[in-house]
This record gives C-alpha cells, structure tokens and sequence, in this order.
C-alpha cells in the first residue's frame, strides 16, 4: 500500500477540512485537533488513543474524536489503512444544534471511540463524495452536510454534555490552555505558567497532563500546528509561518507538521491551493 494524504477545504461549509489518507508507515503522536474528528475506515484497520485506551476501527468502522481531545494514531495491520474523515469545529456544529436540540444546547459530545453503523457509516461516505464532487451543488452539500451531522448526533452523542472535568483545577487548566494559545509564538517557562495560576510547578505539570492527555509544552506545540495550518491556507511562505508560529526554523516546523498532520507543510499547502492529490513518500 502506497501513502498518500490529500487535503481538501470545502467552501461551501465555511472551508471545513476533509482529508484523503492511505497511510501503512505514518505513525500520529499525541495531538489534538481544534475540531472534532469525523471518519470511516475503508479498507484495512486503525489503532489509536483516545479516552485513556487504544482503540481499534476497521473496515466501515466509523471513529469519533470530540474536539480538543488528545489521541494518536497508526496501523493496527502490516497492510496499513485508508480512511476518509472531515474535522468539524464547535462553529460548524453551532447552528446543527441549535436548530434540532434548541438554543444553549451545547455542541455535542461522542463517549464512543468507535462505532459499527453500516447506515451511519453510508451516509458519511455519500457526504463524502459530495464534498469532494465537481458535480455537486452549493445548496446540495449545505442540505446534506446538515442531514448528516444531524443523523449522527441523534445516534451517537450526548447532545449539550460536556467532557468530565479536570477537578477542583480546571480552572487552571482553562486559562493555562488560553495563555499557550495567546502566546503560541513565545518560549514560555514553566515557572511562567506557574506563577500565572498559583500553582506548585510539579503539580501544576501532573494535573494539566491527567486533564489533557499531554504536558503543558506539547500542547503548546498542537496550538501552533493549528496556527500553522491556517497560516498555510491563506498562502503564507512556510519560513514565515514557522517564525510566527514559535518553530525555530522550518525544519522545526516540517519535523512537528509531518508527524500531526501526516503530509509535510509545503505538501499540505499545494494540496489546499491546487484541491490536487500528492503522494507521501
């Protein structure tokens, strides 16, 4: 099996993310995504981290990611898998259910790590192609986006729960993860972060990596990964991004990049520019 990863926005969907992955050697460390992820195996097997265990989706298998929620990835086969999956952010969900569950329903929240729904898992496919179609109409993938998502929150999630908290410091937690992400460009101590909550350096590391699945500067990390990815799309020089991203130069970028998102940055931004397929070899 041949790798390849092709990324694609969709306008129509206020440029949500869709990836095209077959992967047999590509091996994902802890990270975190801004948006839920949404995918179906199509052919071979996926392990991962989620929730505090490995997971293991196959073929039609359907695997659900809540947004902000460390986990991993690689190959549960010698065959490798592939996989199509779209990344949804708390926007992209705001409107679904505000509409079908009423105002301050909250977004929705997927205790499974994966699911076996055959039904589920064809409409996912058939939104799927519609995205990715030459064919399809404007109003066709908002109409469908909508059904979908609509269809799988019924089915699968909690709507309007929220994850279990870190404990009496989750507030700590809050504003640490807010201070990281304002700061993404800065080499911030510990001592920093320590003083800005109160909290004993040591401790401050033990709860944040049982509340976030990752130490405080790994996450840091995934917030400039976001940034970078963004940053990539509106066609800034990959140089650039690294420099006001934090990275200490582009091979720093490239080294971090490879390893979340699966395509190096300058493959991820020809791919968003050109909607062209690149194979990662």
């Amino acid at each position: 099996m041949s790798e390849s990863a092709r990324y694609h926005h969709v306008k129509p969907l206020n440029n949500l993310e869709l990836l095209d992955a077959r992967f047999r050697r590509q091996t994902f460390g802890k990270h975190v995504h801004e948006g839920f992820c949404i995918g179906v195996i199509e052919d071979g097997a996926q392990a991962f981290y989620r929730s505090g265990e490995i997971h293991v989706a196959s073929t039609n298998k359907i695997i659900l990611v809540n947004a902000d929620q460390v986990h991993t990835g690689h190959s549960a086969t010698d065959h490798g898998w592939s996989y199509r999956a779209i990344y949804p952010t708390t926007q992209h969900f705001d409107l679904i259910c505000e509409e079908n569950l009423g105002l301050n329903a909250g977004i929705p929240y997927f205790d499974a790590s994966v699911v076996q729904d055959p039904l589920m898992a064809g409409q996912l496919k058939y939104l799927f192609n519609l995205m990715t179609s030459e064919d399809s109409s404007t109003l066709e993938v908002q109409t469908t986006y909508i059904e979908v998502m609509n269809t799988l929150i019924q089915r699968h999630s909690r709507s309007g729960a929220k994850p279990p908290k870190a404990g009496k410091e989750h507030w700590a937690i809050e504003l640490i993860k807010e201070f990281l992400t304002a700061n993404m460009d800065q080499n911030i101590p510990l001592e920093q972060l320590s003083e800005l909550v109160n909290l004993n350096p040591h401790y401050l590391v033990r709860t944040f990596q049982k509340a976030m699945g990752m130490p405080p500067h790994a996450y840091h990390v995934q917030v400039r990964l976001q940034q970078a990815k963004a940053m990539l799309s509106h066609g800034m020089k990959i140089h650039d991004v690294a420099f006001d991203t934090g990275f200490t130069d582009q091979s720093h970028l490239t080294r971090h990049f490879k390893k979340a998102i699966g395509v190096t940055p300058g493959l991820f931004q020809r791919q968003i520019s050109n909607a062209g397929s690149l194979v990662v070899n």
